[in-house]
């Protein structure tokens, strides 16, 4: 395919995705599922950013030149004052989601995580720390398309004992 078809393709395929305004380029962002297994609650976060409330996983976004891994651990640290360890790789963005403050493509990365030291606190004032019961859980709860959709794969994984 030559240069110029493939760049048409790629406007035309923007426009059916309402992407036309998305700069090159992608926001990875990496999450932790935290369960509590004793009590069967998922750790989900109510925050304010940019003044806009998002109720999302616990987790942010990859500095240049970081791993992923080591982000998601720096950012349960930075919002939870939390050591964790991760578990199995849980899901990766398998289609386009637009990011929600910069128009750029989402690229999401979610793991299973384990507490290894502390106790969830918001270090935040303008986020509060919901333990939501698996059993009462819905997707729709969650503010973004791509945490909607890892929110339904958890509820199908973790609900039933």
């Amino acid at each position: 395919m030559g240069m110029k078809r493939q760049s048409t393709l790629i406007k035309k395929v923007a426009q059916n995705l309402g992407a036309e305004s998305i700069k090159p380029g992608f926001n990875v962002r990496v999450y932790g599922i935290l369960i509590d297994a004793q009590e069967k609650k998922l750790l989900i976060l109510d925050e304010k950013i940019q003044g806009q409330r998002l109720i999302k996983f616990p987790g942010g976004g990859v500095e240049y030149l970081e791993a992923p891994e080591q982000a998601l651990k720096r950012e349960f640290i930075e919002e939870l004052n939390l050591n964790i360890s991760l578990g199995p790789l849980f899901f990766v963005s398998k289609k386009f989601y637009r990011s929600f403050f910069r128009p750029q493509q989402l690229i999401g990365i979610y793991w299973q995580v384990q507490v290894e030291q502390g106790v969830p606190e918001a270090q935040n004032p303008h986020c509060k720390l919901l333990w939501r019961p698996l059993h009462e859980l819905t997707p729709m709860e969650l503010t973004h398309p791509q945490d909607q959709e890892v929110a339904q794969i958890v509820i199908e994984k973790f609900k039933h004992p």
